[in-house]
């Protein structure tokens, strides 16, 4: 359980710094913010809610002895998640065969 804290706090902390980091360029405009550098937050985010989620989960698993709704949650999360991932691959991909055609 507090390995779990630990990585919610890691993994808010990140997202906190990622996000001060893609307004702060954007304001300067010294380097350009694109869109999957959004995206990129947007999965950084919902690695930080699935991990909350999964938290809390345990956290009322441990005190009433059944995760009632939370897992719901939890599985609501990693959904979104997975969905990113897969827009992030399919960027990718798409880039690199754009890449290689341009080339």
């Amino acid at each position: 359980m507090p390995c779990l804290q630990v990585m919610f706090g890691l993994f808010g902390s990140i997202t906190i710094a990622w996000t001060l980091l893609l307004v702060r360029s954007k304001k300067q405009a010294k380097e350009a913010v694109h869109k999957i550098h959004w995206l990129m937050l947007a999965l950084v985010v919902f690695r930080t809610l699935t991990v909350m989620a999964q938290a809390l989960m345990y956290h009322v698993i441990e005190y009433k002895g059944t995760a009632h709704g939370w897992n719901w949650v939890y599985y609501v999360f990693t959904f979104f998640r997975g969905h990113v991932v897969l827009q992030r691959y399919c960027v990718n991909w798409h880039w690199l065969e754009l890449h290689e055609a341009l080339h």
